[in-house]
């Protein structure tokens, strides 16, 4: 068998490590084609070894000196060719698949690395997210969740792979989603999170969801709350609160409101700038493109608002930095973006203007996703609000 990779790793890796990480992966088989039809085969004793090969090179990857496997493993593309394949076909085989699980997890965590290393590091996870962004796939992924909670006596192994499942979940939903200019960039993976909203509603996991609310609450299970309500944020960043409050009929009858709404503010952005003639007065009268109004009384007036020793002295200080981080500038940070957030967000100059695509989902969607949330806060929400602010 292959022997477990090197103890440490340098930013690079050396070509013997490299070398037994290529010999890994190799082991966790290939397409194949039997009977006109494309399988994915593989030899069980030496994948479940190449598999617990990676498990230990990941858990032994450490963020100091790089990350070498996990990007070395992101550049051959390793989740998508083969470990998604293989957790797809091997389901049935707790051996397998509940190793397969324990990797990928491992490989969609985020890791703290340098700029360089960190842009890289997203785009690998933009791969993954891709890869998972498909019906089967979600398909398995629930039923393993139901199976795990029906069995009221389950074994640590079931609670690994319930919790595998769980993380799975929360690491793919919090992976953002790229724009124009940004790592990894395509057309396709504009609106990920999208679609991982639609499988949310079309496969039951946002009724799997109700039930597990309930049980952490019931359970106090701090972790578990933190691992659920991380997903509902990241779902809700694509949603406007309105458009899932508004019914078929509202939502048809304000459309032509809407647009004129819009063309009026469209048309506030256009408006030219104040000018001011030689022949007028020393009064001035200033319009913003919000609507606000000011007059001055001279062309040379200029104010400057000075924050006070006393405010500065209230400011967040960082013992490590001594200066507040700006969570816009971490490109793994993901904000609201739906609703009167991307109105906001297009007068605002400091946030980039990648915002201009609606975020449209089916009436049928939003329905689901507001008897979801409507049952959600009738149910668990204080309680698991409750149980986040005590932790």
């Amino acid at each position: 068998g292959i022997q477990p990779l090197g103890q440490e790793f340098a930013a690079h890796m050396d070509a013997l490590t490299e070398s037994e990480l290529h010999e890994a992966t190799a082991g966790l088989g290939n397409w194949h084609k039997v009977d006109n039809k494309l399988q994915y085969l593989v030899n069980k004793d030496e994948c479940l070894s190449c598999l617990q090969d990676l498990h230990i090179a990941l858990k032994q990857d450490q963020p100091e000196h790089g990350c070498p496997v996990n990007l070395k493993m992101g550049d051959w593309k390793v989740l998508p060719n083969h470990l998604v394949p293989l957790f797809t076909s091997y389901r049935e085989d707790p051996d397998i698949s509940s190793l397969v699980l324990k990797v990928m997890v491992q490989l969609t965590s985020y890791a703290h690395l340098t700029a360089g290393e960190q842009l890289k590091h997203i785009e690998h996870l933009q791969d993954y997210k891709e890869a998972f962004a498909k019906q089967d796939v979600f398909i398995i992924l629930m039923g393993l969740l139901v199976e795990s909670m029906e069995e009221e006596d389950a074994g640590p192994e079931r609670k690994a792979v319930f919790e595998g499942v769980l993380a799975l979940l929360r690491n793919l939903v919090s992976v953002p989603d790229p724009g124009p200019g940004d790592a990894g960039f395509t057309p396709l993976r504009r609106n990920l999170q999208l679609q991982y909203i639609r499988h949310f509603h079309d496969e039951g996991v946002l009724d799997f969801f109700l039930l597990f609310a309930e049980a952490v609450a019931a359970d106090q299970n701090t972790d578990q709350a933190w691992a659920l309500v991380d997903i509902l944020y990241h779902c809700c960043t694509q949603m406007d609160p309105e458009e899932l409050n508004q019914s078929k009929r509202d939502k048809h009858r304000r459309i032509l409101a809407d647009l004129m709404a819009r063309d009026q503010a469209d048309a506030k952005l256009r408006a030219p700038p104040a000018s001011r003639h030689a022949r007028f007065g020393t009064a001035l009268q200033t319009r913003t493109a919000q609507g606000g109004v000011s007059i001055t009384t001279s062309v040379f007036a200029t104010s400057q608002v000075i924050k006070g020793s006393a405010l500065w002295r209230r400011e967040f200080r960082d013992k490590e930095l001594e200066r507040k981080q700006n969570m816009f500038h971490d490109p793994f940070f993901v904000d609201l973006e739906a609703g009167n957030v991307k109105d906001h967000n297009q007068l605002n100059p400091r946030i980039r203007n990648g915002l201009d695509e609606s975020k449209v989902f089916s009436d049928t969607v939003l329905l689901g996703l507001r008897r979801f949330f409507e049952e959600l806060v009738q149910t668990a929400f204080t309680t698991l609000v409750g149980l986040l602010r005590g932790s």
